[in-house]
């Protein structure tokens, strides 16, 4: 008999397309946010007693780092709600129930600094709140409440054509057609990662549980600069530094530099090759 597996926020770029892979290998539980609003306590327990998953793989976020910054400090905010009590229902529930937790979980646990660049390992000690973003921070404190598997993943991206709004890949070819692509940064560093290996990662750890912390994402990285002359080849995109804008900006912890992720252990315990970012960039684009 098939394995139930539940999936918060499928209806989001990554949850969506997890969710439209396991089907083919398992019975696939998509509720609405109105059928399971992960910050009612009660709400949640009940639909775990009533469907009795198996696996839960919990994508559900808030993940505007703008928006996220305005509510810095507030734990009666929404992300902090969603983010860190919505995880610790999630896995209380799961806990109750019997059932598997796999986390998505972000690379925005690590700023990025010149003194401490990555990539990061699956131990590294996740960036403070004084020198992280309030989004960043919110994930990191939820990933504390997982029993199961965190899976840290950076910039998801996905096939041309299926639905769910642009990720960062398609963004930046629609902006520049509209002529309003921003100037691209050059010295920060990005991964980008093709979010059916997300799903491969999860396969494996259904078939086979295992807990901890693994990273899910290109084995190198690229800054949105040279992505963007890979995409477009426009030598006239204009060329922008973010060490610059943080020092103008007035939310300069909402820009993450250099948080890198090293997948060496996870590719090796999982046995799988990630994507890199040229391929995972090519696949994305292909129609």
């Amino acid at each position: 008999m098939a394995k139930t597996v539940l999936v918060s926020g499928g209806s989001g770029l990554v949850g969506s397309r997890i969710a439209e892979i396991l089907k083919n290998n398992y019975t696939v539980l998509v509720p609405s946010h109105k059928k399971l609003d992960i910050t009612d306590k009660r709400a949640v327990f009940a639909y775990f007693k009533k469907h009795k998953p198996d696996v839960i793989i919990h994508a559900a976020a808030l993940i505007d780092l703008n928006e996220a910054e305005r509510e810095r400090g507030d734990k009666e905010g929404k992300y902090w709600r969603v983010n860190v009590e919505g995880t610790k229902y999630i896995a209380k529930a799961a806990k109750s129930a019997r059932c598997y937790l796999i986390y998505i979980s972000t690379g925005s646990v690590f700023r990025g600094s010149t003194k401490d660049p990555g990539p990061y390992s699956e131990s590294h000690s996740v960036t403070p709140l004084r020198n992280n973003s309030w989004y960043g921070w919110t994930k990191s404190r939820a990933e504390q409440h997982v029993k199961g598997a965190v899976l840290r993943v950076a910039h998801p991206i996905k096939k041309s054509g299926i639905r769910v709004a642009n990720d960062y890949v398609h963004a930046t070819p629609a902006l520049y057609r509209r002529g309003k692509l921003y100037p691209m940064f050059t010295d920060q560093r990005i991964q980008l990662t093709w979010i059916d290996d997300i799903a491969k990662a999860i396969e494996k750890l259904i078939k086979k549980p295992k807990q901890g912390i693994f990273h899910v994402t290109n084995p190198d990285w690229v800054t949105p600069y040279d992505l963007a002359q890979h995409i477009i080849g426009d030598k006239s995109i204009q060329k922008r530094s973010i060490d610059s804008l943080m020092r103008s900006s007035d939310i300069p912890l909402r820009f993450h530099k250099h948080n890198t992720l090293d997948v060496k252990k996870t590719q090796k315990l999982l046995g799988i090759r990630f994507k890199t970012w040229r391929q995972a960039v090519d696949l994305a684009l292909t129609n």
